[in-house]
């Protein structure tokens, strides 16, 4: 799902700015977002991070129904027709593609790891780069989800083991 240019880039601007401030992201800006974003307990903070490893910061947030959490990432720089992509996850925890729990915490996550290696699957389009350029779904019940940039097809995907 993409949230429309418009109404993420009012909520990423005003997340980057206000992160900048105090690391929290007004609620009121949460609800001028696309409809189908309303549906969510929003995180108060952006997780800030450089995904793609371009330079610029890239922001992500998390939300929450009772039925499954949301990561919604932005690529930056933020402008007016940012976008951006939200990546679901149910809350179940008989399924690979879902977490254990709603009471999950995202953060930013080095991405030195090899894929291959320790029970790491191979990841398509990935690119082993020191520092924090991932993220991670942590619900302290289930093997965490990590998120990483696709460097071949532009696009955020996940893994587990």
């Amino acid at each position: 799902m993409v949230l429309s240019a418009f109404a993420f880039a009012a909520l990423s601007v005003q997340a980057a700015s206000t992160s900048a401030a105090t690391g929290a992201v007004p609620e009121a800006v949460l609800s001028q977002s696309a409809p189908a974003a309303q549906r969510y307990q929003w995180d108060q903070h952006a997780v800030r991070v450089d995904l793609d490893a371009d330079g610029a910061t890239d922001f992500a947030l998390l939300g929450r129904s009772a039925t499954e959490v949301v990561a919604a990432y932005a690529k930056g720089p933020l402008t007016k027709f940012s976008r951006a992509t939200i990546l679901r996850f149910p809350v179940d925890a008989g399924r690979q593609d879902a977490v254990c729990d709603a009471a999950v915490a995202l953060r930013a996550e080095d991405t030195t790891y090899e894929p291959g290696e320790e029970e790491i699957p191979v990841l398509p389009g990935f690119r082993r780069i020191a520092g924090p350029h991932g993220l991670v779904l942590e619900d302290g019940v289930c093997d965490s989800i990590h998120l990483y940039w696709d460097h071949a097809s532009h696009r955020l995907r996940w893994w587990r083991r």
